[in-house]
């Protein structure tokens, strides 16, 4: 019985995390990076639709446009350029404290789990609880990397590893978290590739995932130092 609920918790764990990872790349792709014809949909329903647009606008534009035009790390080129991003974030009423699209306050925390709430309300009500809870908490995976992993892959890595949280700066110097961080600066130079801070199984799976070739760390490197 008990190996029984062990091995039903591992594959809830297990399925979770691939719902999450597919939810979060789907999401990223089609609503923060939304196409051009996908945002004439939006207009014509601008109340319904202004969440959707809101994500477009906060992402695309405030965070890569506006902000991170240059790379992962160099937020802007002149203070011309501070400016305008700092006067979209107010046009639009995005809360400064989620820094143009770097973190997110806890409104947003749990905003962003909106997304995976049908997959986890279907499963609670017909699988076991061993399942679907594990389940359920895989899905705090994006919005946790979003909040507090995430603003340092915007820091040089030498300074993030040295003045992150202790638990942030350890995950860090992982190989994970070093191949999160290059991936992560892939997306910020090609912004169609790349979607996931939650693992990258759903990039892989909807094909939008490119690994990280020995010139993709070696550019991260120059920038962020060579403990990358």
């Amino acid at each position: 019985m008990i190996l029984q609920t062990l091995a039903t918790g591992a594959l809830g764990l297990v399925s979770g995390y691939v719902h999450t990872s597919l939810v979060e790349s789907l999401c990223h792709n089609y609503l923060q990076h939304a196409s051009r014809a996908t945002r004439d949909v939006y207009e014509q329903h601008p109340i319904l639709s202004k969440p959707l647009m809101d994500a477009w606008k906060s992402h695309t534009m405030g965070h890569h446009v506006l902000t991170f035009r240059k790379s992962q790390t160099e937020m802007h080129h002149s203070l011309e350029s501070e400016l305008d991003a700092t006067l979209y974030s107010l046009e639009n009423g995005f809360d400064p404290a989620e820094l143009n699209g770097l973190t997110v306050n806890w409104r947003g925390f749990f905003k962003m789990l909106v997304p995976f709430a049908p997959l986890c309300g279907l499963a609670y009500y017909f699988l076991p609880a061993a399942f679907s809870v594990p389940f359920a908490i895989m899905a705090l995976h994006c919005p946790a990397k979003s909040k507090w992993i995430h603003p340092w892959h915007h820091v040089a890595y030498e300074l993030a590893c040295r003045f992150a949280p202790a638990p942030v700066a350890w995950y860090l110097r992982t190989f994970l978290g070093r191949f999160e961080w290059v991936y992560h600066d892939m997306h910020h130079r090609k912004p169609s590739i790349n979607f996931n801070l939650a693992g990258f199984l759903g990039d892989l799976i909807t094909g939008r995932m490119k690994w990280p070739t020995a010139k993709d760390w070696e550019i991260a490197r120059l920038r962020n130092g060579p403990s990358l």
